[in-house]
């Protein structure tokens, strides 16, 4: 096992009472040995803190957790802190309300250190609901998923932003120097996920493993209930396709360019 790399888990918590634990077990229980957890609250208001602390206390001796605490800062600098205090070449990112499969970690470090260009890996992940019971075994055939899209640049791509393919959930790893080499995640956008990933298309550091690595937790409450944030998120997307479109090509340049102003004309209707 000594010739595989420490992986960071990394989990930013906000308001998880409910889950938390569960997540934490799930690092817990997961086959890969060489890891460590790094874990930030998020200002949570419910008694995240105290589970997490209860938590650390009890599992403490079978694996190094890294827990700090934080005002309210949104889920991109908590991102960028967390991948700061993390101690691995690579990161899992994971939300406190998902789980990882039991053999999630080791799948995608195989895939990294079997294709050495690419630097981040995402899977598919199974869906669970507020219960933790399985609506969905596979996100990818949710989706209508076409393995073919995930095999090219410009497919993913297409996936991405053509064809509207759901930005994965806790299924990504990273090598770390991906934040060295391409920055880290702007502070002042509300969701991160399409920045990501758009940017490590255009670069072609992004490969896709066809195994589910997590549980991805899917909740009753949607941005249909809350007007304002679903603005805010349209807008960021926008923003997002705006800031990322020189990266690319002409044709997909343009296709960014449109579709941002799209989305960014709906975000006040």
């Amino acid at each position: 096992m000594s010739k595989y790399p420490l992986v960071s888990i990394i989990i930013p918590c906000y308001n998880h009472e409910r889950y938390v634990q569960q997540c934490l077990d799930s690092v817990l229980t997961d086959d890969y040995h060489n890891k460590e957890i790094v874990i930030i609250d998020d200002g949570s208001t419910d008694r995240s803190k105290q589970v997490i602390a209860e938590w650390i206390n009890t599992n403490e001796a079978a694996i190094n957790v890294i827990y700090r605490t934080q005002k309210n800062s949104g889920i991109c600098n908590t991102l960028n802190n967390l991948i700061n205090y993390a101690n691995g070449e690579y990161v899992a990112i994971l939300a406190s309300d998902d789980k990882l499969n039991i053999n999630g970690i080791r799948e995608r470090v195989d895939y990294l250190l079997k294709f050495p260009d690419k630097m981040v890996v995402f899977g598919d992940s199974i869906i669970i609901d507020e219960n933790s019971i399985v609506t969905h075994h596979s996100s990818f055939l949710l989706h209508k998923g076409d393995l073919r899209d995930f095999e090219t640049n410009d497919g993913m791509f297409d996936a991405l932003v053509v064809k509207g393919w759901p930005s994965p959930g806790p299924v990504t790893l990273v090598k770390k120097d991906y934040y060295r080499k391409f920055g880290y995640y702007p502070k002042d956008l509300l969701m991160e996920d399409q920045f990501f990933y758009l940017t490590a298309i255009a670069n072609s550091v992004l490969g896709y493993l066809d195994k589910p690595v997590a549980y991805y937790r899917i909740h009753s409450i949607s941005l249909s209930r809350n007007p304002q944030r679903k603005r805010q998120v349209l807008r960021d997307l926008a923003k997002t396709y705006f800031r990322r479109m020189n990266l690319f090509k002409a044709k997909q340049k343009t296709i960014l360019l449109l579709r941002g102003l799209k989305i960014y004309i709906k975000s006040f209707l």
